[in-house]
């Protein structure tokens, strides 16, 4: 049996459903593929952007969602339970690939670091509007064929009757273990409140006044486009190269400096910041019930990850 290749999504793009019995999604680093996970202080994994025009910025949703570094954490205590479930019967060699802690810092600019559009100047004096090439690729990872695969997920040849050499193993084998121990709860109806409030805010009065002020600094910089989402329409085919183009990093540059110009981002933010806080006003029940979800499943996940670094 083959198992789908792990990778986490990006935060804020969609949510882990609670039931994982075909296995979470994980980033990982292959160079900690034979040890147990480094634990970095969590006080030195970003929450927030760390450069350019969305430094340090929140919004009032982001309490009741996941971020990367929720996300890292739990990926951390998943694993270490896969560990310790699979060395009960006997496989002490059993080493997925670590979680990449880059990721969090990587993922965090790429969801509030490009929420309003590109946003830090000398990223895009670089990579114009490309991903950085620095966000960790995930690698391919099954665990061995046999007895192995059929321990972690509870199915093959080698369990008879629910046992592994005569030891019970867990429904869904040591990754069902895991899941249970470990549950991702949903937040959808926090992420579909954020994203009602984003198209909402993109029509508030400010947010247009700005974004016309923007059109008209691009436009005296040599570029007609009308919005931020648009200006990367521009370059063509420049965008899908391994490389971006002179000429891409000379808009994305223009980009930047004209959302400086004309506080774009900080004008956008405040009107986002409005809405959302509406929205947890107006749901406040559900979302209240999706938050003291998301938090005792983060608080676990925490617990697991500080326990490991003792």
């Amino acid at each position: 049996m083959s198992l789908a290749v792990l990778a986490l999504a990006v935060a804020g793009c969609g949510t882990q459903n609670a039931d994982h019995s075909s296995g979470p999604e994980v980033v990982t680093d292959n160079t900690r593929a034979d040890n147990p996970v480094a634990r970095i202080p969590l006080g030195d994994l970003p929450t927030t952007p760390t450069n350019g025009l969305a430094k340090g910025l929140t919004l009032p949703l982001d309490a009741y969602t996941y971020s990367a570094k929720d996300r890292y954490v739990w990926q951390v205590a998943v694993q270490e339970q896969w560990r310790s479930c699979m060395q009960r019967y006997g496989f002490s060699a059993f080493a997925p690939p670590a979680p990449a802690a880059d990721s969090v810092s990587v993922q965090t600019e790429l969801g509030m670091g490009r929420r309003y559009g590109i946003s830090d100047l000398a990223t895009v004096q670089k990579y114009g509007y490309h991903i950085p090439d620095e966000v960790p690729e995930s690698p391919r990872w099954e665990p061995a064929a046999g007895a192995e695969e059929a321990v972690f997920t509870g199915a093959g040849s080698e369990i008879e009757q629910g046992k592994y050499k005569g030891e019970a193993v867990p429904e869904g084998g040591c990754r069902g273990e895991a899941s249970r121990m470990y549950p991702l709860p949903q937040t959808t109806e926090a992420e579909e409140a954020a994203a009602r409030s984003f198209k909402e805010s993109q029509s508030d009065p400010r947010v247009v006044e700005a974004t016309a002020a923007w059109s008209t600094c691009m436009k005296g910089k040599g570029y007609t486009v009308e919005e931020p989402f648009k200006a990367a329409d521009l370059i063509g085919s420049s965008l899908s190269a391994a490389e971006p183009s002179d000429e891409e990093i000379r808009i994305a540059t223009a980009d930047v400096t004209c959302k400086k110009e004309t506080n774009l981002i900080q004008t956008w933010h405040q009107a986002e910041q409005e809405k959302q806080d509406a929205e947890i006003a107006k749901h406040q029940n559900t979302l209240s019930t999706v938050k003291k979800e998301k938090d005792a499943a983060v608080a676990k996940s925490i617990a697991a990850y500080d326990k490991g670094a003792e």
